[in-house]
């Protein structure tokens, strides 16, 4: 079994995670299958343990419940191919719009710009 912490975990990489408690501690997550019951109509990803955990997400299901405003917000790095995670992560939007939220989606292209190197006209492309 390969060390946790030596553990690489990005966007870009597939790693092993043996055990989830370790991986829950170092990044501050709860599991979501407690909140699961307390959800109105969970999105499949939610469902079938794909979110597997969260950071606070009981004040958004309180939100839910009592009709609260609330919002949700995400973004895409423009600088590479769209992908399968990109569609996931737009259904997850997508259905906390339909759950009452505000979305808001962000395109980070000064990110593409500061963190892959890429020049500003590849950023715009």
């Amino acid at each position: 079994m390969r060390d946790f912490m030596n553990t690489k975990l990005d966007p870009w990489s597939s790693s092993e995670i043996t055990d989830y408690s370790k991986l829950f501690e170092e990044f501050g997550i709860s599991p979501f299958d407690n909140l699961l019951p307390e959800i109105p109509s969970p999105h499949m990803y939610m469902r079938r343990r794909v979110i597997f955990g969260h950071r606070d997400y009981e004040q958004i299901v309180e939100a839910m419940r009592t009709g609260a405003p609330f919002s949700v917000m995400d973004g895409f790095m423009p600088s590479g191919k769209v992908h399968l995670g990109h569609k996931m992560v737009m259904d997850q939007i997508i259905w906390h719009q339909q759950m009452g939220a505000s979305a808001f989606v962000g395109i980070a292209d000064r990110e593409a710009f500061s963190v892959r190197g890429f020049s500003w006209q590849k950023c715009r492309e």
